[in-house]
């Protein structure tokens, strides 16, 4: 076996072993996903042995996150999805069609994105604001 030979055995083994090294990192840093119960995502065992060793198999807290987030923000959400769709498309201008509306998050801000097409098969972005149904932004985009 010839020196060159050796040494790309030597970097994969220490390319490998930079790999785990640094997922290992994250995953103790950033910690694993959770769904709405807390409960982990995916398998993480050993995670969840550490949990039942320090607090218990099993613990219920008074306040759960995402119901308690969803109850706020469904609160200040005071515009439906269909009245989002009309404001616009009567932003967009007469015989406009809403193609496609979502709910989402736009710089902090809850709002509507919609998809709109006008009389002449321009398309459109609009923001509309979930909480008063003002037109934030407005863009013209290109079909491709």
């Amino acid at each position: 076996m010839n020196i060159m030979m050796v040494l790309r055995k030597r970097n994969v083994v220490l390319f490998v072993t930079g790999g785990i090294l640094i997922v290992a990192v994250l995953v103790s840093v950033i910690g694993r996903p959770t769904n709405m119960t807390g409960s982990t995502i995916g398998n993480n065992s050993n995670q969840n042995y550490i949990m039942m060793y320090t607090y218990g198999s099993n613990i219920t807290g008074s306040v759960p996150v995402g119901p308690t987030i969803t109850k706020t923000i469904e609160s200040q959400v005071h515009v439906s999805l269909a009245n989002a769709s009309n404001i616009a498309e009567k932003a967009v201008g007469a015989n406009a069609h809403t193609t496609a509306v979502r709910i989402g998050v736009v710089y902090g801000f809850v709002v509507y994105k919609t998809l709109v097409v006008d009389s002449s098969n321009g398309c459109h972005d609009i923001l509309v604001d979930a909480g008063n149904g003002k037109v934030l932004a407005t863009a013209q985009r290109s079909w491709f």
